[in-house]
Protein backbone atom coordinates (compact mmCIF):
# COMPACT_ATOMS: atom_id res chain seq x y z
CA UNK A 1 0.00 0.00 0.00
CA UNK A 2 1.03 3.78 -0.52
CA UNK A 3 2.28 5.78 1.87
CA UNK A 4 -0.21 8.61 1.39
CA UNK A 5 -3.99 7.81 1.72
CA UNK A 6 -6.98 9.68 1.21
CA UNK A 7 -10.56 8.84 2.27
CA UNK A 8 -13.70 10.39 0.45
CA UNK A 9 -17.16 10.40 1.55
CA UNK A 10 -20.40 11.57 0.88
CA UNK A 11 -22.03 13.76 2.98
CA UNK A 12 -21.58 15.42 6.35
CA UNK A 13 -22.97 12.81 8.38
CA UNK A 14 -20.20 10.67 7.30
CA UNK A 15 -17.38 12.71 8.45
CA UNK A 16 -17.07 12.38 12.17
CA UNK A 17 -17.36 8.40 12.57
CA UNK A 18 -14.67 8.50 9.50
CA UNK A 19 -12.33 11.23 11.94
CA UNK A 20 -12.82 9.14 14.63
CA UNK A 21 -12.01 5.88 13.26
CA UNK A 22 -8.79 7.46 11.39
CA UNK A 23 -7.92 9.30 15.00
CA UNK A 24 -7.73 5.91 16.23
CA UNK A 25 -5.92 4.00 13.12
CA UNK A 26 -3.40 6.27 13.89
CA UNK A 27 -4.02 8.12 10.62
CA UNK A 28 -3.54 12.09 10.49
CA UNK A 29 -7.48 13.62 9.96
CA UNK A 30 -6.59 16.82 8.13
CA UNK A 31 -5.17 15.18 4.91
CA UNK A 32 -6.44 12.43 4.81
CA UNK A 33 -10.36 12.86 4.63
CA UNK A 34 -12.16 14.47 1.74
CA UNK A 35 -16.09 14.66 2.34
CA UNK A 36 -18.41 15.96 -0.60
CA UNK A 37 -21.42 17.81 1.46
CA UNK A 38 -23.99 17.80 -1.59
CA UNK A 39 -26.83 15.44 -1.92
CA UNK A 40 -25.71 14.06 -5.28
CA UNK A 41 -29.01 11.75 -5.39
CA UNK A 42 -31.29 15.15 -5.87
CA UNK A 43 -30.27 18.40 -7.79
CA UNK A 44 -29.10 18.93 -11.48
CA UNK A 45 -25.63 17.47 -12.28
CA UNK A 46 -24.73 19.19 -15.54
CA UNK A 47 -21.52 20.92 -16.01
CA UNK A 48 -20.81 19.72 -12.27
CA UNK A 49 -16.92 19.29 -13.34
CA UNK A 50 -16.44 22.89 -13.88
CA UNK A 51 -18.02 25.99 -11.35
CA UNK A 52 -20.38 27.20 -13.60
CA UNK A 53 -22.03 23.40 -12.89
CA UNK A 54 -21.58 23.92 -9.26
CA UNK A 55 -22.85 27.73 -9.23
CA UNK A 56 -26.51 26.51 -11.89
CA UNK A 57 -26.52 23.35 -9.33
CA UNK A 58 -26.52 25.78 -5.80
CA UNK A 59 -28.78 28.68 -7.78
CA UNK A 60 -31.47 25.21 -8.45
CA UNK A 61 -31.59 24.17 -5.03
CA UNK A 62 -31.81 27.67 -4.03
CA UNK A 63 -34.90 28.55 -5.88
CA UNK A 64 -36.73 24.68 -4.87
CA UNK A 65 -35.26 24.22 -1.48
CA UNK A 66 -36.55 25.90 2.00
CA UNK A 67 -33.06 26.93 2.85
CA UNK A 68 -34.41 27.78 6.24
CA UNK A 69 -30.86 27.41 8.13
CA UNK A 70 -28.79 29.58 5.60
CA UNK A 71 -27.05 26.06 4.96
CA UNK A 72 -26.68 25.88 1.21
CA UNK A 73 -24.25 28.98 0.89
CA UNK A 74 -22.18 26.41 3.31
CA UNK A 75 -22.80 23.29 1.49
CA UNK A 76 -21.58 25.05 -1.76
CA UNK A 77 -18.66 26.77 -0.42
CA UNK A 78 -17.72 23.27 0.94
CA UNK A 79 -17.96 21.58 -2.22
CA UNK A 80 -15.59 23.95 -4.26
CA UNK A 81 -13.37 23.01 -1.30
CA UNK A 82 -14.14 18.88 -1.64
CA UNK A 83 -12.99 19.49 -5.83
CA UNK A 84 -9.79 21.79 -5.38
CA UNK A 85 -8.86 19.40 -2.62
CA UNK A 86 -9.69 16.16 -5.08
CA UNK A 87 -7.80 17.90 -7.69
CA UNK A 88 -4.40 18.26 -5.19
CA UNK A 89 -4.13 14.54 -4.28
CA UNK A 90 -0.99 13.16 -4.66
CA UNK A 91 -0.21 11.04 -7.63
CA UNK A 92 0.39 7.06 -6.59
CA UNK A 93 -1.85 7.55 -3.43
CA UNK A 94 -4.14 5.20 -1.98
CA UNK A 95 -7.88 6.54 -2.33
CA UNK A 96 -10.70 4.88 -0.47
CA UNK A 97 -14.03 5.88 -1.24
CA UNK A 98 -16.74 5.00 1.04
CA UNK A 99 -19.59 4.35 -0.28
CA UNK A 100 -23.31 2.38 -0.45
CA UNK A 101 -25.88 1.16 -2.62
CA UNK A 102 -27.92 4.47 -3.19
CA UNK A 103 -28.18 7.09 -5.53
CA UNK A 104 -26.52 9.46 -3.47
CA UNK A 105 -23.46 7.82 -2.91
CA UNK A 106 -23.04 5.97 -5.99
CA UNK A 107 -23.65 9.34 -8.11
CA UNK A 108 -20.77 11.15 -5.88
CA UNK A 109 -18.73 7.90 -6.23
CA UNK A 110 -18.96 8.51 -10.38
CA UNK A 111 -18.33 12.11 -9.75
CA UNK A 112 -15.33 11.46 -8.13
CA UNK A 113 -14.04 9.04 -10.60
CA UNK A 114 -14.31 11.75 -13.52
CA UNK A 115 -12.52 14.40 -11.49
CA UNK A 116 -9.68 11.61 -10.91
CA UNK A 117 -10.09 9.67 -14.05
CA UNK A 118 -6.24 11.28 -15.22
CA UNK A 119 -4.60 9.95 -11.97
CA UNK A 120 -2.14 7.41 -11.41
CA UNK A 121 -3.98 6.50 -8.38
CA UNK A 122 -4.81 2.83 -6.16
CA UNK A 123 -8.41 3.28 -5.84
CA UNK A 124 -10.42 1.26 -3.44
CA UNK A 125 -14.36 0.44 -2.85
CA UNK A 126 -15.29 0.46 1.07
CA UNK A 127 -19.17 -0.74 0.18
CA UNK A 128 -20.73 -0.35 3.24
CA UNK A 129 -23.99 -1.73 1.79
CA UNK A 130 -21.71 -5.10 1.60
CA UNK A 131 -21.81 -5.36 5.20
CA UNK A 132 -24.62 -3.43 6.84
CA UNK A 133 -27.42 -3.67 3.51
CA UNK A 134 -30.06 -2.07 5.63
CA UNK A 135 -28.43 1.59 6.18
CA UNK A 136 -29.28 4.41 3.68
CA UNK A 137 -25.93 5.76 3.84
CA UNK A 138 -22.43 5.63 5.05
CA UNK A 139 -23.33 8.35 7.45
CA UNK A 140 -25.79 5.97 9.60
CA UNK A 141 -22.65 3.49 11.04
CA UNK A 142 -19.61 4.49 13.79
CA UNK A 143 -16.64 3.91 13.61
CA UNK A 144 -16.44 0.76 15.51
CA UNK A 145 -18.43 -0.40 11.94
CA UNK A 146 -16.04 1.71 9.67
CA UNK A 147 -12.92 0.56 11.43
CA UNK A 148 -14.03 -3.39 10.63
CA UNK A 149 -14.76 -2.65 6.86
CA UNK A 150 -11.46 -0.74 6.52
CA UNK A 151 -9.64 -3.33 8.36
CA UNK A 152 -11.98 -6.60 7.02
CA UNK A 153 -12.65 -5.48 3.44
CA UNK A 154 -11.46 -6.74 0.31
CA UNK A 155 -8.70 -4.80 -0.56
CA UNK A 156 -8.25 -4.63 -4.05
CA UNK A 157 -7.90 -1.44 -6.26
CA UNK A 158 -10.09 -1.26 -9.35
CA UNK A 159 -8.51 -1.60 -12.90
CA UNK A 160 -7.97 1.07 -14.69
CA UNK A 161 -11.31 -0.30 -17.31
CA UNK A 162 -13.39 -0.30 -14.21
CA UNK A 163 -12.44 3.12 -13.41
CA UNK A 164 -12.41 4.73 -16.98
CA UNK A 165 -16.27 2.90 -16.90
CA UNK A 166 -17.02 5.03 -13.83
CA UNK A 167 -15.47 7.78 -14.71
CA UNK A 168 -18.01 7.63 -18.70
CA UNK A 169 -20.91 6.69 -16.15
CA UNK A 170 -20.63 10.29 -14.60
CA UNK A 171 -20.28 11.51 -18.35
CA UNK A 172 -23.70 9.68 -18.98
CA UNK A 173 -25.50 11.12 -16.08
CA UNK A 174 -24.37 14.98 -16.97
CA UNK A 175 -26.18 14.83 -20.48
CA UNK A 176 -29.70 14.10 -18.67
CA UNK A 177 -31.47 17.01 -17.34
CA UNK A 178 -33.65 14.80 -14.03
CA UNK A 179 -33.28 16.55 -10.77
CA UNK A 180 -33.90 12.85 -8.87
CA UNK A 181 -32.22 9.51 -9.42
CA UNK A 182 -32.73 6.56 -7.55
CA UNK A 183 -30.39 3.08 -7.27
CA UNK A 184 -32.42 0.31 -8.73
CA UNK A 185 -30.65 -3.20 -10.25
CA UNK A 186 -27.51 -2.08 -9.65
CA UNK A 187 -27.24 0.98 -11.34
CA UNK A 188 -28.24 4.87 -11.36
CA UNK A 189 -31.92 5.38 -12.60
CA UNK A 190 -32.69 8.86 -13.52
CA UNK A 191 -36.85 9.59 -12.53
CA UNK A 192 -39.16 11.98 -12.82
CA UNK A 193 -39.04 15.28 -10.14
CA UNK A 194 -42.63 13.93 -8.91
CA UNK A 195 -41.61 10.21 -8.89
CA UNK A 196 -42.18 9.74 -5.02
CA UNK A 197 -45.68 11.99 -5.07
CA UNK A 198 -47.61 9.00 -4.98
CA UNK A 199 -46.18 7.93 -2.14
CA UNK A 200 -46.17 11.14 -0.22
CA UNK A 201 -49.81 11.18 -1.04
CA UNK A 202 -50.40 7.70 -0.11
CA UNK A 203 -48.47 8.08 3.55
CA UNK A 204 -50.75 11.31 4.22
CA UNK A 205 -53.74 9.19 3.23
CA UNK A 206 -52.79 6.72 6.04
CA UNK A 207 -52.13 9.66 8.93
CA UNK A 208 -55.24 10.37 8.12
CA UNK A 209 -56.92 7.15 8.84
CA UNK A 210 -58.96 7.01 11.37
CA UNK A 211 -58.73 10.73 12.20
CA UNK A 212 -62.07 13.33 10.81
CA UNK A 213 -61.24 14.28 7.29
CA UNK A 214 -60.84 17.83 8.90
CA UNK A 215 -57.88 17.23 9.97
CA UNK A 216 -54.75 18.47 9.17
CA UNK A 217 -51.95 16.24 9.56
CA UNK A 218 -48.66 18.90 10.59
CA UNK A 219 -45.95 18.78 7.63
CA UNK A 220 -42.87 17.42 9.72
CA UNK A 221 -44.77 14.56 10.97
CA UNK A 222 -45.80 13.79 7.35
CA UNK A 223 -42.19 14.28 6.38
CA UNK A 224 -40.71 11.60 8.78
CA UNK A 225 -43.17 9.35 7.92
CA UNK A 226 -42.20 9.22 4.36
CA UNK A 227 -38.29 9.47 4.90
CA UNK A 228 -39.16 6.25 7.29
CA UNK A 229 -39.70 4.41 4.74
CA UNK A 230 -37.64 5.46 1.48
CA UNK A 231 -34.67 3.05 0.90
CA UNK A 232 -32.71 6.51 -0.54
CA UNK A 233 -31.84 9.28 0.83
CA UNK A 234 -33.67 12.47 -0.94
CA UNK A 235 -33.23 15.04 2.19
CA UNK A 236 -36.60 15.94 4.02
CA UNK A 237 -36.21 19.24 1.89
CA UNK A 238 -37.01 17.50 -1.13
CA UNK A 239 -39.91 16.48 0.14
CA UNK A 240 -41.08 19.64 1.68
CA UNK A 241 -40.51 20.56 -1.96
CA UNK A 242 -42.52 17.99 -3.16
CA UNK A 243 -45.79 18.66 -0.71
CA UNK A 244 -45.49 22.25 -1.45
CA UNK A 245 -46.15 21.37 -5.23
CA UNK A 246 -49.10 18.70 -3.94
CA UNK A 247 -50.51 21.97 -2.69
CA UNK A 248 -49.95 24.04 -5.74
CA UNK A 249 -51.72 21.32 -7.70
CA UNK A 250 -54.97 21.26 -5.71
CA UNK A 251 -53.79 17.74 -4.34
CA UNK A 252 -53.20 18.70 -0.93
CA UNK A 253 -55.40 21.48 1.25
CA UNK A 254 -52.63 23.27 3.28
CA UNK A 255 -53.39 25.28 7.20
CA UNK A 256 -50.13 27.79 7.96
CA UNK A 257 -47.94 29.51 6.38
CA UNK A 258 -45.47 27.44 3.96
CA UNK A 259 -42.37 29.38 5.32
CA UNK A 260 -41.17 25.94 6.64
CA UNK A 261 -42.01 22.85 7.37
CA UNK A 262 -42.72 23.60 10.65
CA UNK A 263 -45.18 26.21 9.89
CA UNK A 264 -48.16 24.56 8.55
CA UNK A 265 -50.64 21.08 7.91
CA UNK A 266 -51.79 19.40 5.33
CA UNK A 267 -54.31 17.37 4.24
CA UNK A 268 -55.88 15.74 1.42
CA UNK A 269 -58.18 17.65 -0.60
CA UNK A 270 -60.27 14.94 -1.76
CA UNK A 271 -60.05 11.72 -0.02
CA UNK A 272 -61.60 9.35 -2.35
CA UNK A 273 -59.70 10.33 -5.18
CA UNK A 274 -56.54 8.71 -3.98
CA UNK A 275 -57.85 5.37 -2.20
CA UNK A 276 -56.72 3.09 -4.92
Amino acid sequence: MQNYVVHIAFGESARGSINMMLKQSGETQEKSLIVLPELFSIGPLQKLEVKEGRVNRYQWLKTHLNDRFHELGEIYSRFEDAVSALSRIHEQASVFMWTGDHAHEQTGLRFVHYILRQMNLAVFHLNTSKYFPHTRSSGELNDENLRFMYEQGDQVPLTDAERRSLAEEWTALTQQTSVLRVWEDGRIKSVKEDFYDSFIIGKLAQLQKNRAASTFINCPRLIGEVIGHLEENIGDEYIEYRILELIRKGIFEMEGVPKGMRYFSVRLKSPCKFTS
